[in-house]
């Protein structure tokens, strides 16, 4: 039992986004495998899927994408719960390579999997990333319909241990200040901020405080959007990402060129190797990808 225990303390913990305490249980339920009893490539298959998850949210994508293969070799095919971790792996993969339409299938294999298999956690956090990716495609219609069905399954829930409502919140309140329904965004940023303090501010509040800067940027409100933008970097300083600081800083600059302030975009994208004398540099965008999107956001 030990094994399953901890490989599913794993998986919540990856869930929550502490991927490296999570990387260290799914190791110990491989190697207590190995240790003590005789594996089957079921039981090593199950612990690979989950490896692969916490790979590909890590952005190793080549360890990721080799778990995977590892897994599918050998999970039995009713072994929904487990494939469910490993087309979610899949999905994100293709998310992280800009490839959308590779995603959004992969999304909706890993949604019916998990809903087939009774895994309610990896459910709601494909129909998130579902959302997303629909957004970037441009389909705002299906991504809030797809944001706002994942809402709805978490109507009956007690408690929200993992922070989806704050986390939809936010996002529907993207959807809606990408459609110019300010006030209604307003709404469902604030309230997603009010509900993730409750669970784990640092892995929604910033997204959640930059929109909410746009947004006041754009009722005119520049010292709120300052605010907003302060309280973002202050989720940075918890998170201690270079890349959370990265997003913080091109936001900044994107909210200044729409003020007309070319300078600052321009000098941090050239020291940066983004631009030269020639124009964009195709080698230095591509990695990572979603630096590339908002390269092109603020210099577009």
């Amino acid at each position: 039992a030990e094994p399953r225990l901890a490989l599913l303390y794993a998986t919540c913990l990856a869930l929550s986004l502490d991927l490296e305490s999570a990387a260290a249980w799914a190791g110990r339920a491989e190697h207590h495998l190995r240790d003590h009893t005789a594996p089957t490539p079921a039981a090593l298959g199950a612990v690979w899927a989950v490896q692969s998850m916490i790979a590909a949210l890590r952005g190793e994508g080549d360890q990721a994408l080799d778990l995977t293969r590892r897994a599918l070799e050998v999970l039995p095919a009713e072994d929904a719960f487990s494939r469910s971790y490993v087309a979610f792996n899949q999905a994100l993969h293709h998310a992280l390579a800009a490839a959308f339409p590779q995603a959004e299938a992969a999304f909706k294999t890993a949604i019916a999997l998990a809903q087939a298999s009774g895994n309610w956690m990896l459910l709601m956090m494909a129909h998130c990333h579902l959302g997303e990716v629909q957004a970037a495609r441009g389909r705002l219609s299906q991504a809030l319909e797809t944001f706002e069905h994942a809402l709805a399954l978490t109507a009956d829930l007690t408690h929200d241990p993992l922070g989806f409502r704050g986390d939809l919140h936010v996002e529907i309140g993207e959807i809606l200040l990408k459609r110019n329904d300010l006030s209604t965004a307003q709404a469902y940023l604030a309230r997603g901020l009010e509900l993730c303090q409750r669970w784990l501010p640092t892995s929604i509040a910033l997204e959640g405080y930059l929109h909410l800067a746009h947004l006041r940027q754009s009722l005119g409100d520049l010292e709120g959007a300052q605010t907003a933008l302060d309280q973002a970097h202050a989720m940075v300083h918890l998170t201690q990402s270079d890349l959370d600081d990265r997003i913080v800083h091109l936001y900044r600059l994107r909210l200044g060129l729409l003020r007309g302030e070319w300078a600052p975009a321009w000098e941090w994208a050239q020291r940066e190797g983004w631009l030269s004398a020639e124009g964009l540099n195709p080698t230095a965008v591509a990695e990572p990808p979603l630096l590339d999107i908002y390269l092109r956001l603020t210099l577009a």
